[in-house]
This record gives C-alpha cells, sequence and structure tokens, in this order.
C-alpha cells in the first residue's frame, strides 16, 4: 500500500457592508477590521471543501499529520 498526501481546503465566506469613498478603501477597512481581530469567520461561514493531491513526498510530514485507519474487524 501507498501513502498518498492530500490536502484538504477549507472555504469560509461573509459579506460585509462597509461604508467607504470607493472599492479599495472598502478592501482596506474590512482587511484591516479582519487582521485586528473585529470580524472573525466560523464554521457558521463554512461554503466549500476540496480534497486534492498534495504535489510533496508523504514522508515529509509530521506524524500528527498521518491518517492511521482503524483495523476492520
Amino acid at each position: 500500500m501507498s501513502r498518498y498526501p492530500v490536502n484538504i481546503r477549507e472555504t469560509l465566506e461573509k459579506v460585509i457592508v462597509v461604508d467607504a469613498s470607493d472599492e479599495d478603501e472598502a478592501l482596506d477597512k474590512v482587511r484591516n477590521a479582519w487582521k485586528r481581530g473585529k470580524i472573525v469567520l466560523s464554521s457558521e461561514n463554512f461554503t466549500a471543501v476540496e480534497c486534492s493531491i498534495f504535489n510533496g513526498n508523504a514522508e515529509d510530514f509530521v506524524e500528527d499529520d498521518i491518517l492511521h485507519e482503524e483495523p476492520q474487524k
């Protein structure tokens, strides 16, 4: 049996309405608020998951990142 590194990507999304003079200012305001922890996304904002084979060597990963399956009875 071979080992494969599989990447799991979760997407969280939330729409924030902000008053600003233009789109760049709106983006800056939201980015800064997020960086300061004023906007926090959680599992309620989950929208998607994607699994794909990671382009890397499975042997380069630490033990905590290895899925050990339970033996079948």
